[in-house]
């Protein structure tokens, strides 16, 4: 049956229809509405767009018009429901998105390859709980990627594991921070702020970088202990630093795998430069207690001590001046030549002892007054020369005369008894006069032997204020 027209008087009845018989209007047919059994359908099959027009609120509820599902009101807002209660809601701001009354509001967004949501990503925004991008691996096991809590820390995951986190203070990285090859860290501050700040467990700071001023600074319990300057100057110590470090630098270099490493402390090119070593130091004028120092005038290396006194010298050549003060060597020590070349029977080459003073002698065998009797030594290593002057008054003896008395005792042993030495004057009368010198190995006695015979010296007469003078060399 076909429905070709109604008159103005309008319809007394519902018009009913079978399914499968359709109402259909425009020229050919456009829009249908029919029922097929099991499906009811509102179908635009011609031209231009289905359009639903209303100037107040267009609506679609359930069956029992009990719930709203859609409501469009002109000029204002889109509402979408679930099971009766608005969860979008269109607004001149954007969209908001609405949750169970009393209960948290979550959006959930899902992307996955089919219909299980067991794989894929989820994103998860909550108005109570955090905001999470999280997602199931190939086995099944969700994993939180991202998370943020409200008035809380933002957290980053890696495998599940969480490695960097804010927190009130800053930010708390679990794991080690690395650049690629090439890149750098930075942690800059605003001019005069702190660029980066390390803190120990008792709040200490141990490491400030101050951005602003351009320096490094270390620092104990809050204390500066040492800075790098924006030159190039390391600063050592605590704060405020000697002036005399302004000019100055200190580094560490090395140049390749093969080459030696250095502590290299440069000044300038017509001064020096040196390490300092006391407890007051003032400028570069010499107000010091000790120092090393390069002087960049001759290249020598200098070894100071209170203040300008220069007490060691090392030459550009390699020899060793002692400028002021004397070579210590310890009781047992002494100077090695061992890089020299050695002579058959060499039995030491080192030299253990230096020594000089005075010393009294006695003359013996004769009965004397002794005016004066003067006695020197020098002693280098074994060898010991003497030289002594006597002046006495005596009787004639037949007896031979000695001098003791000598600062060291000759060494025993067989072959050294060997004496060197002459009589320098003698006016004594005596019935020998080509004498000289003899000490024996052992005994710290001076005897006197005529040259040929062996006779020993004797007193002829008795003389007055005579005089003997002799050196001779023996080892101790």
């Amino acid at each position: 049956m076909a429905l070709t027209k109604i008159d103005d008087r309008g319809l007394k009845t519902p018009i009913d229809l079978l399914d499968n018989e359709k109402i259909r209007l425009g020229t050919g047919n456009d829009l249908e509405l029919y029922h097929d059994g099991s499906h009811s359908y509102i179908k635009d099959t011609g031209t231009g767009n289905l359009r639903l027009l209303t100037s107040s609120v267009f609506t679609v509820n359930n069956a029992a018009n009990s719930q709203n599902m859609i409501l469009a009101t002109d000029g204002g807002a889109v509402e979408l429901f679930h099971a009766g209660n608005r969860k979008l809601h269109t607004a001149a701001e954007g969209i908001k998105v609405f949750g169970p009354v009393d209960s948290n509001c979550d959006v959930i967004l899902w992307a996955d390859n089919g219909t299980d949501w067991t794989d894929g990503v989820r994103l998860r925004v909550s108005d109570a709980g955090p905001f999470t991008i999280s997602g199931y691996n190939a086995s099944g096991t969700a994993e939180t990627f991202i998370e943020a809590n409200i008035n809380g820390a933002v957290e980053l995951y890696h495998n599940n594991v969480k490695k960097f986190e804010t927190t009130s203070s800053g930010a708390t990285v679990t794991g080690g921070l690395y650049c690629s090859a090439g890149q750098q860290i930075q942690i800059t501050g605003s001019a005069g702020s702190v660029g980066l700040q390390l803190i120990g467990q008792d709040a200490d700071y141990s490491l400030i970088g101050t951005m602003g001023a351009h320096d490094l600074m270390f620092r104990t319990s809050s204390a500066e202990r040492m800075r790098i300057a924006a030159n190039g100057v390391l600063w050592h110590g605590v704060a405020p630093f000697a002036n005399h470090f302004t000019n100055r630098s200190a580094y560490f270099h090395k140049s390749g795998s093969s080459d030696w490493n250095y502590v290299s402390i440069t000044g300038g090119t017509s001064g020096g430069a040196g390490i300092v070593f006391g407890d007051s130091v003032g400028n570069n004028t010499g107000n010091y207690e000790s120092l090393i120092a390069h002087d960049n005038t001759n290249n020598s290396l200098y070894l100071k001590t209170h203040q300008t006194a220069k007490g060691l010298e090392i030459k550009v050549g390699g020899d060793v001046s002692i400028i002021d003060g004397n070579l210590v060597v310890a009781s047992g020590h002494g100077i090695d030549f061992s890089a020299t070349s050695d002579a058959t029977g060499k039995t030491s080459e080192l030299l253990d002892n230096y020594e000089e003073g005075s010393f009294t002698p006695v003359i013996t065998g004769a009965t004397h007054s002794d005016l004066g009797s003067y006695g020197r030594y020098v002693r280098v290593g074994k060898l010991v020369t003497i030289s002594v002057r006597i002046q006495i008054s005596a009787s004639a003896i037949g007896g031979g005369v000695t001098v003791t008395g000598l600062p060291f005792t000759p060494i025993t042993g067989t072959g050294e008894n060997y004496t060197s030495g002459g009589i320098t004057y003698y006016d004594m009368p005596s019935s020998i006069t080509n004498f000289d010198p003899y000490i024996t190995a052992g005994t710290a006695i001076v005897y006197f032997f005529e040259k040929g015979s062996g006779t020993q010296l004797s007193f002829s007469s008795t003389f007055t204020a005579k005089y003997l003078g002799f050196s001779a060399m023996y080892y101790a």
